[in-house]
């Protein structure tokens, strides 16, 4: 469900107390009355964040920072207590993005040059003969190590042959946040706007 507003409604919003759009760090009048909106369109977190994002025109972590503060304080709070807290602080909230390298398992598929030995009396009846055990895992192949299979091409698809290895990718950031300091942390970690 969208609710649309008009621009003086968004005006009347957020012209209020500031010039600025941006929500602040205190609960405003301006924030109640975004509260009392939450109340008629809520459905879940990242939808709400999306509406106020792209119908109301609030950045990614205003819109974080409302709903962050809609589900903490106001969401099952009645109507008339919600000037109680005027004032008080607006728990920022943000989405932030963590641009690092991890761990991953890539599947893919090449062709490379291998020594199948097999027994057979005839060049046709080996071909056969390995059509036959090929599956066997037991049965030898040999990987030589040669140029082409050094340097093979390789196909694979971005989206489905690639899977994070979790506990080592945990590893990885339990490493960075001892390691870090603060200039690798404003580096690799911004908030999403």
């Amino acid at each position: 469900m969208k609710i649309v507003i008009t621009e003086n409604q968004h005006k009347k919003l957020f012209k209020e107390d500031t010039e600025s759009s941006s929500v602040g760090d205190l609960i405003t009048p301006k924030i109640i009355k975004i509260m009392r909106s939450l109340n008629k369109f809520y459905r879940d977190t990242n939808q709400t964040i999306n509406e106020l994002t792209n119908d109301w025109g609030l950045s990614n972590a205003d819109a974080t920072t409302i709903v962050h503060n809609y589900e903490k304080i106001f969401k099952n709070l009645p109507d008339n207590e919600y000037e109680s807290f005027l004032g008080k602080p607006l728990e920022f909230q943000g989405n932030y993005e963590i641009s690092v390298h991890l761990p991953t398992m890539v599947h893919a598929r090449t062709f490379l040059n291998y020594t199948i030995t097999v027994q057979a009396g005839s060049p046709e009846d080996a071909l056969s003969n390995a059509i036959s055990l090929i599956v066997d895992d037991r049965f030898p192949v040999e990987i030589p190590e040669t140029h082409y299979n050094l340097n093979p091409d390789l196909d694979w698809e971005f989206d489905h042959d690639t899977e994070l290895i979790r506990d080592m990718a945990e590893d990885t950031l339990t490493d960075f946040s001892l390691d870090w300091d603060e200039s690798q942390y404003n580096r690799y970690i911004k908030l999403k706007k």
